[in-house]
């Protein structure tokens, strides 16, 4: 199954998407960025987690007073209502993510099909075509093995 993309992204449409994606940033100056430590500390928000949280938000919207003074139950429905636009906003940037990952997948393949015939006919011709043999050197290294790995493969043929 062959999907062709064949498309073209001007210079003005990539900083226009850059620039998009940069004002959504100034929109959302609260974003952070955690560390892995910091992601491997913090309690982890699951469907059923999340389904807790609002539910315990509406309780405390019900009945505040169960909460003792030191609760901030202002912050806490906050910090529950912004749960629930960022993971509407992660739905949309996730699918677009998807879409961005399969078109670079499939436009990559291709290109690199394409690359592969390309370096095929240099590698044919290269000692034919006066001036190609510096375009063969500069593409064969692409091909070239490490010399660990050189090295490894020499043992597993000398044992």
């Amino acid at each position: 199954m062959e999907k062709n993309v064949s498309a073209v992204i001007t210079a003005e449409e990539l900083q226009s998407v850059i620039s998009f994606i940069q004002q959504a940033e100034t929109i959302l100056p609260f974003l952070i960025s955690l560390s892995n430590e910091e992601r491997h500390q913090l309690p982890k928000l699951g469907s059923k987690s999340v389904d807790f949280v609002n539910d315990s938000s509406e309780t405390v919207k019900a009945f505040p007073n169960i909460m003792p003074p030191t609760f901030d139950k202002i912050e806490f429905v906050k910090d529950s209502d912004l749960v629930k636009a960022l993971i509407t906003i992660k739905m949309v940037l996730d699918s677009f993510h998807q879409k961005v990952d399969d078109t670079l997948m499939e436009v990559g393949s291709e290109a690199f099909s394409k690359a592969l015939e390309v370096y095929a006919q240099v590698q044919f011709q290269k000692d034919s075509v006066p001036g190609l043999r510096s375009a063969y050197d500069k593409l064969k290294v692409r091909f070239a093995r490490s010399k660990y790995k050189q090295k490894e493969d020499d043992q597993i043929v000398n044992n």
